[in-house]
């Protein structure tokens, strides 16, 4: 563990000791927060604690059991379609969408600890609040790198009474832990007829200012100019706009993909194995 990842657990366990309450943890993308909920996961069980992880998305089932295994945790159950059950297993980790369709299953458990995995997500949810209710003398812990809810009235604070801050991405750059990062400037769209709307540009305007062959075009030179035959991610305005610069990317003879809402959990992982393979 890293050192901020150390100071984290000692307060942890010294606030809970002291009185136990609902906490948040919130650290940066590349935190390595799972490795964090592994650690406390691993605490637990050696304890004789029932633990119960939940997540949103099924890639986060996964991604969290490969995890939980490094830790040498072996005996898991699932609650979740597609993966084993096992009743007996201190650890459960499970999805919501399984969890909302399964509640007489998983209500026969009493969970000693539970983890909101993207609290900001999970904690939220109509089923989250009866799992909660479920095991009232359960220990809350919620990671979310995100602490903010789009809808206004909705806040950490409404289920957490405290919460632990991580350094910042540029303090764990300081510190050694993350690689400093380059920025590069694409020219300036013409952004005059784009809106803003709650702060932020307007989607669809800001769509069709930079959803067009000049820009698309400029942003596959740049990537040739820069940084040739690495490996990218492109965030992208919306959904049509990813798939046109995936497409321009294509013509130019540089292998993309695109990974929206609507592609299927059996897609994602065979493109994320393309990735990895380097295809």
């Amino acid at each position: 563990l890293l050192p901020f990842q150390l100071t984290f657990l000692n307060y942890f366990y010294a606030t809970l000791n002291a009185r136990p309450h609902p906490l948040s943890f919130i650290p940066p993308t590349a935190a390595r927060k799972t490795v964090m909920m592994s650690q406390i996961t691993r605490d637990a069980l050696s304890r004789g604690r029932r633990v119960l992880i939940l997540v949103d998305k099924n890639k986060l089932v996964s991604q969290t059991e490969d995890k939980i295994r490094k830790f040498g945790i072996q005996s898991i159950g699932f609650i979740k379609a597609g993966y084993p059950t096992d009743p007996d297993a201190k650890l459960q980790i499970g999805s919501l969408q399984t969890m909302e369709r399964r509640s007489a299953y998983w209500q026969q458990f009493k969970f000693d600890l539970i983890v909101f995995d993207e609290t900001h997500e999970t904690g939220f949810r109509n089923v989250s609040q009866r799992i909660r209710e479920n095991n009232p003398e359960a220990w809350i812990l919620g990671f979310t790198a995100t602490p903010w809810r789009l809808k206004k009235k909705e806040y950490l604070g409404m289920h957490y009474e405290d919460s632990v801050i991580a350094p910042t991405p540029s303090a764990l750059q300081k510190l050694g832990f993350l690689c400093p990062m380059k920025y590069y400037s694409l020219y300036d769209p013409d952004l005059s007829g784009v809106k803003i709307q709650a702060g932020d540009y307007k989607v669809d305007d800001l769509s069709i200012a930079v959803d067009n062959n000049e820009t698309l075009s400029k942003v596959v030179d740049e990537w040739k100019r820069i940084t040739p035959d690495k490996s990218t991610i492109a965030f992208c305005v919306d959904v049509k706009h990813s798939y046109h610069l995936r497409d321009t990317f294509i013509a130019a003879g540089i292998p993309a993909e695109t990974v929206v809402g609507e592609v299927s959990d059996s897609e994602r992982e065979r493109l994320y194995a393309a990735l990895d393979s380097g295809e």
